[in-house]
């Protein structure tokens, strides 16, 4: 696991789990009952750029200056390279938006404490992290743990 003997852990589920429950939390999210997840997943939905197959996706749910920010760690998120159109359901309702990816391992440290601080530590789990001692990391420290993740921000553009 990266970021082992850090301050600062990859905490991710294993992959198989993370499949499995994603079935489940991408029905809630589009279901009557999506108010039992809103404030924390969003179902983005990623068209594939070479088999055109639509993906979707939950994501945790971070709201930054007016866009979405999303941890991008599965291999989906490589569909967003150089940007991309995505349908992100937001609040039970399917929304258009534009995604722009960065994998720069400064800036994706640098947005996951900026996530960090307007979550606090409480947020550290559901971004996918264990953090050790009582203070939040540094950029420096968070970098370790970041390895294979990138930060996506999600522009709509439906109004």
């Amino acid at each position: 696991m990266a970021g082992e003997n850090g301050r600062v852990q990859d905490s991710r589920p294993p992959h198989a789990l993370v499949r499995r429950s994603n079935r489940l939390v991408g029905a809630l999210l589009r279901s009557p009952a999506h108010r039992l997840m809103d404030r924390r997943c969003v179902l983005l939905i990623v068209r594939g750029r070479r088999t055109g197959r639509e993906y979707a996706v939950p994501v945790g749910r971070n709201e930054v200056d007016g866009e979405l920010w999303v941890s991008g760690g599965g291999r989906w998120r490589y569909n967003l390279r150089g940007g991309a159109d995505v349908r992100p359901v937001v609040d039970g309702l399917e929304r258009t938006g534009h995604a722009d990816m960065d994998e720069d391992p400064d800036r994706v440290a640098e947005a996951f404490a900026t996530l960090l601080r307007r979550g606090g530590r409480r947020s550290a789990t559901r971004l996918g992290l264990r953090i050790r001692g009582e203070r939040l990391p540094s950029v420096e420290e968070l970098k370790p743990a970041l390895v294979d993740r990138a930060i996506i921000r999600i522009r709509l553009t439906d109004g």
